[in-house]
């Protein structure tokens, strides 16, 4: 699979934050926790799409809501490695914008298909779960890997390398099963686009939280 190319401008940010976050304890904490809830917020989501299948589930989605859930325990968890208390109630890095993130990514590709004219629920559902996670994936695949290379360059206790190897496995899924709707096929750069711009305010935000003098 080919690495998706990340901006220069972009990379420089993310290079520059994960060394801050590596550097303090606390601060590396606070990133695992918000890391945690973004992938809770995504297994969340998936959970509560299930019900347009009714008895029926397709067994790749609950094998994904099940790894999503698990994502959510192992980030947490490795906080403990890092001698800190997981359970402690710490604020999000990113604040609102990492609440926020996303539910704009879900509104902005819901409004997308809709002016493609897919009106029908089900099917409005289903490609909207297909290209939001689609993108989701696309940006794990670059982040975790940035995150990776950083915990190794640090020799930190910390690893997520199993969790970028399911990552990769649910974006090869979801390339697979886009491919069977053309319509949805053809808006997958749109969507990357329109997930950019989301987490580069996100990444910007967090620039100015960590490294306010270098913004």
């Amino acid at each position: 699979m080919k690495t998706p190319k990340i901006l220069f401008s972009e990379k420089i940010h993310l290079d520059g934050l994960l060394e801050a976050i590596l550097s303090d304890k606390k601060l590396h904490a606070r990133w695992l926790y918000t890391l945690s809830y973004l992938e809770n917020c995504g297994a969340k989501k998936i959970a509560r799409f299930q019900i347009i299948f009714k008895e029926n589930v397709p067994l790749f989605i609950l094998q994904h809501a099940s790894e999503e859930f698990r994502h959510t325990y192992f980030m947490k968890k490795q906080i403990l490695k890092l001698g800190l208390d997981p359970d402690v109630d710490v604020p999000l890095l990113g604040g609102m914008k990492a609440k926020n993130l996303l539910n704009l990514l879900d509104v902005k590709i819901l409004k997308l298909l809709k002016q493609e004219k897919v009106v029908e629920k089900e099917q409005l559902c289903y490609f909207a779960y297909l290209l939001t996670t689609f993108a989701i994936e696309k940006r794990a695949e670059t982040l975790y890997s940035s995150y990776q290379e950083k915990l190794t360059q640090h020799k930190s206790k910390v690893s997520i390398k199993s969790i970028i190897k399911e990552e990769e496995n649910h974006l090869e899924e979801m390339e697979l099963k886009l491919k069977d709707y053309p319509l949805i096929w053809n808006l997958r750069k749109k969507v990357v686009e329109i997930e950019s711009g989301i987490f580069s305010q996100f990444l910007h935000g967090l620039f100015k939280e960590i490294l306010p003098l270098n913004y």
